[in-house]
């Protein structure tokens, strides 16, 4: 038995280390602790004295019952839940029961107050109150998230009033025959069993786990791929082909009807992102071209150090601007600060090249993450599914978003702002419903077609509420 307990003893300390979860739970790495329990047992049988403890020491029992206590509420005091456990550490609290259970006699001082009708009172109803711990305080969570001091005192409560009540009601009926039958007895037993049987299995199958789990493991992998909607390869330019000759030689505009005027959708995937918004919103209205291609912000004559082919490409697309004459061209990339000269510059160009309607999109929210990796971290913590996040957000776009604002009044170009829609107070809309498949933005920067359908559905109202007003 000894040579077991120190087997036991050592593999938890290893697994400490090295399989943390498995070594709190299963038993080869907890069962040194038990053995603890039984040794003293053996020990005790073999040399009980008359009042059933260890060979009586005098004075030395009494203070080896109290170093044994000492060692137990030193342990409730410092042992903290980032703790490395069980381990050597938990040597304190194991040895310090042994002690008491060892050395303490009847008249002791411990024994006396452990003898008390408080402590034998909790001791009654003590493991009912660990097993309603668990549930209370999870449910707690779940409803409140994090939780401060005063909450846990009041669940620390409401855990006991509940122990009290399991014990009155259920433990103690239990154990008096005359009370429960052995057939209601099997008979509670086996619904018991059936239940957790059905429960384990609803569970097991996803029928019956917590909807924040749902929307936990749906955000850490969540998958969006946005070629389909950015039409990819044909009216989107991926780096690889950005210096291929005539790139938009394949992209037509969908539906495409005589009788309706030109929108022309110009710049980087921060345009190619609202294309289907686009088409959703004003393909009854307008044509839609979109020529758009990877970090090529709509800027003729910038040079761009790592995509090579931009700048001929909006060399090509302001010369096409200038041969079809498109009705509307709508600027949109992820700007800075930095591009505002090009873009004045930009404006100017096309108005004389006979361009009068011309808008300009602002920036979207970029995350210093992705949206569903900040999701994640906030379910993780919260237990709630979020609507909006203020936090995990580069500040940028809303630099950038301000000089935007500043450049097109001064120019009087109509511009529409998803920082300013997505993010009033830079309190950033995650959803556009409340399923975990209608978040805003796929990644750090790009919206998804929800997305992108929601803000340009904005842009609408908000160009209607104009029109109206002049």
């Amino acid at each position: 038995m000894l040579g077991l307990f120190f087997a036991s003893l050592a593999l938890a300390q290893y697994g400490s280390t090295h399989f943390r979860d498995a070594n709190f739970y299963l038993l080869p790495s907890r069962g040194w602790e038990l053995l603890a329990g039984a040794l003293v047992g053996q020990v005790m049988h073999g040399t009980a004295g008359r009042n059933g403890t260890l060979k009586r020491f005098g004075v030395m029992d009494e203070i080896l019952t109290a170093v044994g206590l000492a060692m137990i509420v030193i342990s409730i005091v410092l042992f903290y839940d980032t703790m490395r456990h069980p381990s050597l550490i938990t040597a304190i609290p194991i040895v310090g029961t042994v002690l008491v259970i060892g050395f303490a006699g009847s008249g002791g001082m411990v024994t006396r107050l452990l003898s008390s009708r408080p402590f034998v009172s909790i001791g009654l109803i003590s493991y009912s109150f660990y097993l309603w711990h668990f549930p209370v305080f999870a449910f707690a969570r779940i409803w409140i998230g994090t939780l401060d001091v005063g909450d846990k005192f009041i669940l620390i409560a409401i855990s006991f009033a509940l122990a009290a009540l399991t014990y009155t009601l259920i433990e103690q009926p239990l154990r008096r025959r005359d009370v429960i039958s052995k057939k209601t007895l099997y008979f509670f037993c086996g619904s018991i069993t059936a239940a957790l049987i059905i429960g384990f299995g609803l569970v097991y199958t996803g029928k019956l786990v917590p909807y924040r789990y749902v929307i936990l493991e749906t955000m850490v992998n969540f998958k969006y791929d946005p070629n389909e909607d950015w039409r990819e390869g044909t009216c989107f330019i991926q780096p690889q082909n950005m210096q291929q000759p005539d790139v938009f030689r394949n992209c037509e505009i969908s539906n495409y009807d005589s009788n309706k005027p030109v929108l022309l959708l110009w710049g980087d995937s921060q345009a190619a992102h609202f294309y289907r918004g686009y088409e959703q919103e004003f393909g009854g209205e307008y044509n839609i071209l979109q020529l758009t291609s990877s970090l090529c912000a709509p800027l003729p004559g910038r040079n761009v150090s790592n995509r090579p082919g931009c700048k001929e490409i909006n060399d090509d697309v302001l010369d096409m601007i200038v041969r079809t004459r498109p009705d509307k061209v709508l600027l949109s990339a992820a700007w800075s600060v930095t591009m505002i000269d090009d873009v004045r510059n930009t404006i100017d160009t096309l108005r004389k090249a006979g361009i009068d309607d011309i808008e300009i999109i602002g920036p979207v929210p970029k995350w210093e993450t992705t949206l569903p990796d900040q999701i994640a971290r906030y379910v993780d913590k919260h237990h709630s599914f979020p609507e909006r996040l203020s936090t995990g957000q580069s500040p940028y776009p809303y630099d950038a978003n301000d000089a935007l604002h500043a450049l097109t009044e001064e120019m009087d170009v109509p511009y529409y702002s998803p920082i300013d829609i997505l993010c009033p107070d830079r309190n950033c809309q995650t959803r556009v419903g409340k399923t975990p498949d209608s978040i805003t933005q796929f990644d750090t920067a790009h919206l998804t077609r929800q997305g992108a359908i929601f803000v340009v559905g904005k842009i609408k109202e908000e160009k209607a509420r104009s029109a109206q007003q002049n």
